[in-house]
């Protein structure tokens, strides 16, 4: 046979069988991720206040308040069936339709099939899922649930229970003990081996927002074994991350207090972001931010203590101007 014809045969042959090896693996929607085939876990837990920063308009932003679990305490972002090597974490929507996924922005998540929970499992994660009120659960379970091989409740119970377990940590502690402080990631790193035992911090990542020029605390993630159950210990299921995947957080990290959240919208109007509005701010107690600022330009007429012929300025800008009847100022800094 001509060596040509040979070579030509073999490509096709390949062609086909690969062809067949596709079809396979892939729904009739497109969708090539197969339930249950992962290595591994990757849990996932949101410093609220940090994402509050960035995404001000939220229903759970506008409606945080300094009293409310998220703003002490880290809350689920998601429980993740993850392939190793995988560390951008596409592996998802197993069995999703593609008319399903299409919906997968934030902006839609709501319009996607809410998953079936039962009244408790849904109590519980308005607790330690606050972004439900974005229906984030639905866009957590088509995408990642889905891959997992159990019920959608088993599933949320399952992620429920370790940010229950992580909650009484002395790692979830020292964060909300220094919430409004800037701590060392070597020292919060300590915390998490007093908790997990000695080189453990090689199993966690930590995350951090960029926040006018500070770095601020935003996730950590926490790496956990296939055979992750409700009933073991988080440091009995902790491994190191595939992949080599790193957290971004520098040396000095910020813990985010919430900002009361004043008429976002008004806000976005008239300056395009309330980002720039938010960031450290001054404390009336420790991990107590106040909820309002005021700033006063002293321009009146009159003031206590003031000789009748002291020269008046304006230090802060605009010309001084005389009044009719004087002024009186008054004030309180921080409610």
């Amino acid at each position: 046979m001509n060596p040509k014809k040979i070579m030509l045969w073999i490509v096709t042959v390949s062609f086909l069988l690969s062809g067949l090896a596709f079809a396979s693996n892939t729904g009739r929607d497109g969708n090539t991720a197969v339930a249950g085939k992962f290595d591994s876990y990757v849990f996932s837990l949101s410093w609220q206040p940090t994402f509050c920063e960035t995404k001000p308009d939220k229903k759970e932003c506008v409606s945080q308040t300094p009293d409310r679990y998220d703003a002490k305490n880290l809350i689920l972002h998601g429980l993740w069936p993850n392939k190793n090597a995988d560390t951008h974490h596409k592996y998802g929507f197993c069995g999703v339709k593609s008319s399903v996924r299409k919906l997968d922005k934030a902006s839609t998540w709501c319009k996607m099939p809410a998953p079936d929970l039962s009244d408790e499992t849904k109590n519980t994660l308005a607790q330690y899922m606050p972004g439900v009120d974005s229906c984030l659960e639905r866009h957590e379970w088509h995408k990642h649930g889905t891959c997992s091989g159990i019920e959608a409740d088993n599933y949320f119970t399952l992620a429920s229970s370790l940010v229950s377990k992580v909650d009484d940590t002395n790692f979830n502690k020292y964060i909300s003990n220094n919430i409004g402080n800037t701590i060392n990631i070597n020292d919060l790193l300590a915390e998490f081996e007093k908790d997990f035992g000695r080189g453990s911090n090689s199993y966690v990542n930590l995350f951090c927002e960029k926040v006018n020029n500070v770095s601020m605390l935003s996730e950590v993630r926490m790496y956990l074994s296939k055979d992750l159950s409700a009933e073991g210990q988080i440091k009995d299921f902790l491994i190191k991350p595939s992949g080599g995947e790193k957290g971004n957080c520098p040396q000095d990290i910020f813990i985010d207090p919430v900002h009361r959240n004043i008429a976002p919208s008004i806000f976005t109007r008239i300056f395009g972001s309330t980002r720039s509005l938010t960031g450290p701010a001054p404390l009336l107690a420790k991990g107590h931010s106040v909820d309002w600022w005021f700033v006063f330009k002293f321009n009146a007429a009159t003031f206590p203590d003031c000789d009748e012929d002291e020269e008046r300025s304006c230090p802060f800008g605009g010309q001084v101007q005389t009044y009719k009847n004087g002024l009186s100022w008054s004030g309180k800094i921080g409610q």
